[in-house]
């Protein structure tokens, strides 16, 4: 790991350049529907302003991210299995989610179905 990335830790820290960065404070992503507890994965969707959490509370949540309402627009409960990674697939029709159990979880959003891969 080191050897691939040495250029990047022994090169010297280069300065921001001189211009004002505007922060401002948004609606939180997950306003809509709070996780009920720890959040284990979040990620955007590759092509389209919609962002996944998932957590142990074994919900699956999907919101269309605009800064001002984040709406939520689908979720799933999965009844055996606390999430500890959920991703979507490269093209953004299925999210994957898998835990602590010999199994995983494949969601279709479009047709919006579960299925359980063991």
């Amino acid at each position: 790991l080191l050897r691939s990335s040495a250029r990047l830790v022994a090169s010297r820290p280069s300065a921001l350049p001189p211009s004002t960065i505007d922060v401002s404070r948004l609606k939180d992503a997950n306003i809509a529907e709070p996780s009920q507890a720890v959040v284990r994965s979040v990620q955007f969707h590759p092509s389209t302003p919609l962002l996944l959490t998932a957590g142990l509370d074994k919900k699956i949540r999907i919101f269309q991210v605009d800064g001002t309402r984040n709406t939520k627009v689908q979720s799933v409960h999965l009844d055996d299995l606390p999430i500890h990674t959920a991703q979507f697939s490269p093209d953004g029709s299925r999210v994957v989610a898998a835990g602590r159990r010999p199994f995983l979880y494949v969601y279709d959003l479009p047709a919006a179905r579960v299925s359980k891969i063991s």
